[in-house]
């Protein structure tokens, strides 16, 4: 067994647990002792450096213990980055967090990437580098990632004031990308901001922003799997595909037309299936005898999940799931059919 490049030595609080799980993600060859508080952390080393000598020991904890590699001031940055949120939140999103705030260059971040950087034997792996001061308005994009999230946040709730803190549980991301994503809505006149938070300026408009960046996100040729029905299949292809589906596991989610269709008497025969789901769908439908195909006028359309909140907040009617009318908004005025983008105005996407 190849010997770990070093040892981990955790207190097992939120903080180093989140900073030790990163690490882990970023540097090969690292391994994880957690133990039970900082009293205990300084007897784990000590037991380490008696009995193990190949290895490079890294105490993190708040605990004064003299280790190979000092942590102490990349902990003391994590904990001031984390300080509010609750601890449950802080070992799930920590590592996440981490990346938010490397990424925006805050207090302590060079303290916590030269820790990084000491441990690996090479460069860090995916290790975000510092962004250069006074970028230009407009440069970064609140439409991906973490703006599409806070953006759909915002557009659910049009009336509602929003702290940091609030659209950062709600989203489930972090404060500081949160934060990040706030400023470029305001510069670009998105926003009314106070003292109690933010609020959007105008629903329609944040809308149709939102809508033209998913747009030339997705392209007018959408990237999707296309599935050619079963011979003899005829009308009942589609219920055929649901239920391959859920025989593996996967829970479909209706899109775009077949969204737009659940619920208002259209048959999605009619409507054409279009469904969001993972890689592993294909399997699913060539199993129940589908096959593949590059015509868009196949049975079954599978479109990658390009954002995961595409998949949350779905309507449920008679037992499907459909994504949400904003979700649904967008992906029809993104398509290359006329009458589905025209359809897009018939729903009121709130």
């Amino acid at each position: 067994m190849k010997p770990a490049s070093a040892t981990l030595v955790s207190d097992g609080s939120p903080e180093s647990a989140a900073l030790a799980t990163w690490l882990r993600s970023k540097v090969e060859g690292l391994r994880l002792v957690q133990t039970g508080g900082p009293d205990d952390v300084g007897r784990v080393v000590d037991a380490f450096r008696a009995n193990e000598r190949t290895t490079r020991l890294v105490a993190i904890s708040t605990a004064a213990v003299s280790s190979d590699v000092d942590a102490h001031r990349a902990l003391e940055a994590v904990r001031r980055w984390l300080r509010d949120v609750a601890p449950i939140d802080a070992r799930a999103r920590g590592p996440r967090s981490i990346d938010d705030a490397l990424d925006a260059s805050v207090e302590g971040a060079d303290d916590v990437r030269a820790l990084a950087r000491r441990l690996s034997p090479s460069k860090p792996k995916d290790l975000p580098v510092p962004k250069k001061r006074g970028r230009p308005k407009g440069q970064r994009d609140p439409f991906r990632g973490v703006g599409f999230e806070v953006c759909f946040a915002l557009l659910r709730h049009p009336d509602r004031v929003f702290t940091e803190r609030g659209l950062s549980e709600l989203t489930g991301r972090s404060q500081f990308g949160v934060h990040r994503v706030l400023l470029e809505l305001d510069e670009r006149g998105f926003l009314l901001r106070g003292e109690s938070g933010s609020e959007l300026a105008s629903r329609v408009a944040l809308r149709d922003a939102l809508a033209e960046g998913w747009r030339a996100r997705v392209g007018i040729s959408r990237r999707g799997q296309y599935f050619a029905a079963p011979p003899g299949a005829g009308r009942d292809a589609h219920e055929r595909a649901l239920d391959a589906l859920r025989t593996r596991g996967i829970e479909p989610v209706l899109a775009a037309g077949s969204a737009a269709a659940l619920g208002n008497g259209v048959s999605i025969v009619d409507a054409g299936l279009t469904v969001y789901g993972p890689d592993d769908a294909a399997d699913a439908l060539q199993s129940a005898g589908f096959r593949h195909t590059r015509s868009a006028n196949s049975a079954v359309v599978v479109w990658p999940v390009v954002e995961p909140s595409v998949l949350t907040h779905p309507r449920i009617v008679d037992g499907r799931a459909a994504t949400h009318p904003i979700i649904t908004y967008l992906d029809l005025l993104a398509s290359s059919d006329e009458r589905e983008r025209s359809l897009a105005h018939e729903i009121d996407p709130e």
